[in-house]
C-alpha cells in the first residue's frame, strides 16, 4: 500500500499488544493472590516508556555517563513527579564512582542493587569490596525514615553555605543534594575523589542555625548550634537544618 509505515503500524501494535498483555497478566496475578502484587520491570537507560508505566517500579543498569549527578538529578525530578520508584545498577569498576552513585541515587529518592556480580561489557563481571561499600548501605538504613520523607527543593547549596565553603567542596570533588523532609532541609554532601583521606573540610552556614550532622563513617550525630561542621570529602555526610 503506498505511503503505508509498516515498520512504525508494528511497532505500535507490539506496544499495544505488550500493555494488554501486562494488563491482563497483572490483573490475574492480583485475582489469583487476592492482594496487589508488586512487580518490576527492566526498563533500560531509566525509560518510562510503554509499559513501564504499568509496573510498581523499575531496574535497570547504567553507564558511568549516566551516573553523572546532574544527569540523576534531572531524571529523578522527573520519577518524583510521576511517582516512580527507579532501582540502578551501575556499570563500573570505579569504586569511588560507585561510592558517590551509591549515596547519589539514594539522596534523590530511589536505590542502588549492591555492587555484587555486575555484568561488565569489557570483561569478567564486577564486584565491589564489601568493606567499601557496606557503611553506605547500613548509613541507607539508618536514614531511611528521612530518605523517604525527602522531596526536591528549589534551594541550592549556594543559597546555604559560605563561599569559601563552596570553594572547598569543589576543589575536593564534593558535590550537593538539597531536599526537604517536612519543616527540614537535608543536605547531602556526595562523596568526591580525593586520592587519599585528605584532612575534614570546615563546612560553614552563610547564616549561622543550629546544624545535625550524620555520616555513613560515623554514624553518631553531631551537633552544631553555629552551623559549622566538618565534613570528610570521602565520606557520604548528611546535615539536618530544621
Amino acid at each position: 500500500m503506498r505511503g503505508f509505515d509498516l515498520k512504525r503500524a508494528m511497532l505500535q501494535f507490539q506496544t499495544e499488544s505488550t500493555i494488554d498483555y501486562v494488563k491482563a497478566l497483572r490483573a490475574g496475578v492480583n485475582a489469583a493472590a487476592g492482594r496487589v502484587v508488586v512487580m518490576s520491570c527492566n526498563n533500560f537507560n531509566m525509560s518510562l516508556s510503554p509499559p513501564t508505566s504499568l509496573f510498581d517500579y523499575g531496574m535497570c543498569e547504567i553507564g558511568s555517563d549516566e551516573a553523572d549527578l546532574d544527569r540523576l538529578q534531572q531524571k529523578f525530578r522527573q520519577f518524583e513527579r510521576d511517582g516512580w520508584m527507579q532501582v540502578v545498577t551501575l556499570r563500573s569498576r570505579d569504586i569511588r564512582l560507585n561510592r558517590a552513585t551509591i549515596a547519589a541515587v539514594h539522596a534523590l529518592g530511589g536505590a542502588m542493587i549492591f555492587p555484587y556480580n555486575v555484568y561488565m561489557t569489557d570483561g569478567p563481571r564486577y564486584s565491589a569490596d564489601p568493606e567499601l561499600v557496606v557503611p553506605l548501605y547500613r548509613f541507607v538504613r539508618l536514614i531511611g525514615p528521612l530518605l523517604d520523607a525527602s522531596r526536591f527543593t528549589d534551594l541550592k547549596a549556594v543559597d546555604l553555605f559560605s563561599t569559601e565553603s563552596l570553594t572547598s567542596l569543589d576543589n575536593a570533588g564534593v558535590k550537593t543534594v538539597v531536599r526537604r523532609a517536612g519543616t527540614r532541609t537535608l543536605v547531602h554532601f556526595i562523596p568526591g575523589y580525593p586520592t587519599s583521606k585528605s584532612r575534614p573540610l570546615t563546612v560553614r552556614l552563610a547564616t549561622p542555625a543550629r546544624a545535625v550532622l550524620q555520616s555513613a563513617e560515623r554514624t553518631e550525630p553531631s551537633v552544631s548550634q553555629t552551623g559549622s561542621f566538618l565534613v570528610a570529602p570521602w565520606d557520604w555526610s548528611v546535615v539536618t537544618l530544621a
